[in-house]
């Protein structure tokens, strides 16, 4: 997993790094999202929720898509996640730089403390 620290000064975020692994078809890439937020209000999450869910069904390489807020109020949780699958490395980097990813991502980026991504095989 890679955890980005969205603090001034800290860094920037790539957008998708080389991985291991070739596609065969036999699984998919499960991408997911987990993000602090600065402002934790009621009306921040309920917010960023709702941008995040403004690219269902507009991304046409994104098999499954799911957006949902934490229910739990651990102080180690995340405010919200967000999982989406793709058929393989090249349906997720098309997502990745499909001009209505690009501009949540960069909001997403603005509204996070914290971000944390992991792509991993599934089936």
């Amino acid at each position: 997993m890679t955890i980005f620290d969205m603090r001034e000064g800290s860094g920037h975020i790539p957008f998708l790094r080389h991985l291991d692994y070739t596609i065969g078809g036999e699984f998919m890439i499960t991408h997911v999202v987990l993000a602090k937020l600065k402002d934790q209000s009621v009306q921040n999450v309920q917010s960023t929720e709702a941008l995040l869910r403004s690219m269902n069904g507009r991304i046409p390489s994104m098999r499954y898509f799911e957006v949902g807020n934490n229910v739990g109020r651990s102080e180690w949780a995340y405010d919200i996640a967000l999982i989406a699958k793709f058929d393989d490395l090249d349906g997720l980097s098309a997502y990745q730089t499909h001009p209505v990813h690009l501009p949540v991502s960069n909001r997403l980026r603005e509204l996070a403390a914290i971000i944390a991504i992991v792509d991993y095989k599934s089936d």
